[in-house]
């Protein structure tokens, strides 16, 4: 029994952070959520499959770090890290996130306009021309 109490400290303090790391993660699907906006039935399967990554990863650490016995301060740990993290940096996570994909959504439409404007032009101008031709014949006909 040597070591016991840092032995404890210790799984304790790596079951924190795996619960500060699913902060992390649920965050990530937070924001894969808001931007993608899933149907109704694609949110049931991406909840399921958070979910069983989630345990895969609780289970993983428990495993790694206490040979999966499991104590109620390993679960306190999970639920401390991810308390901690939720408080202290999941608004400053979001806010980032969200800026982040603002600048890329908007740098995407500059590209995408800069790439189609020559198509766009050659659209226009070819409808233009249609139209101003129909119009010229319409006119002689009356």
């Amino acid at each position: 029994m040597e070591g016991s109490i840092a032995n404890q400290i210790l799984v304790f303090l790596i079951c924190m952070y795996g619960g500060i790391f699913l902060g992390l993660f649920y965050d990530i699907y937070r924001v894969f959520r808001r931007v993608f906006k899933p149907k109704k039935r694609a949110t049931y399967i991406e909840d399921a499959l958070f979910w069983v990554i989630c345990s895969l990863f609780v289970f993983s650490v428990i495993f790694l770090a206490n040979y999966a016995e499991l104590r109620f301060y390993t679960f306190l740990g999970f639920i401390t890290g991810f308390y901690i993290y939720m408080r202290l940096f999941s608004y400053i996570f979001l806010r980032i996130s969200v800026k982040m994909l603002r600048a890329l959504k908007r740098g995407a439409m500059v590209f995408f306009r800069i790439v189609s404007y020559p198509f766009m032009s050659a659209y226009n101008g070819a409808v233009g021309g249609i139209i101003w031709v129909k119009n010229l014949l319409n006119f002689r006909k009356k």
